[in-house]
């Protein structure tokens, strides 16, 4: 069965940090889609809330990829990097779900997706570039700080 993985953020093969680059460089893109929610700053990273439809008014935007078959270990990898455990979801920075994205054509995809799993507080909401601008900032606080 082909997996896909709905992309936001630092995983896009083109914003992607040392550790997770070789994998990610690996996906094939298949779509761009959107999914109801909001994207929020944390500062190093977007970090995006899944909604249903009555209550979230906005979207995020992403490219749908199509993860490779032939690793075992894909998701393994960006497990570690998102902060997410199985085994403890609770204590997870992020986590792994399956979700229902909406293609720019119209039609819908079943992808993984990585939903930030903490409190909010203090951060703000980012909305077009703004998102762009703190994907930009976060490869760049990671480049240099693996030089």
């Amino acid at each position: 069965m082909t997996k896909h993985l709905f992309v936001y953020g630092t995983l896009h093969p083109r914003k992607a940090p040392p550790e997770v680059a070789a994998s990610v460089s690996r996906m094939r893109k298949v779509a761009r889609g959107h999914l109801r929610g909001k994207v929020y700053d944390l500062g190093e990273y977007p970090g995006a809330v899944w909604m249903p439809r009555p209550l979230a008014k906005s979207t995020v935007k992403g490219t749908i990829f199509q993860v490779p078959a032939d690793d075992p270990h894909f998701f393994s990898t960006l497990d570690r990097y998102e902060g997410y455990d199985p085994s403890n979801i609770p204590g997870s920075l992020f986590k792994r779900t399956r979700r229902i994205v909406t293609v720019d054509n119209g039609k819908r995809m079943l992808c993984w997706v990585y939903e930030y799993n903490q409190a909010l507080k203090d951060t703000k909401k980012l909305v077009g570039a703004a998102s762009s601008q703190a994907n930009s900032r976060a490869h760049q606080r990671i480049a240099r700080r693996a030089s």
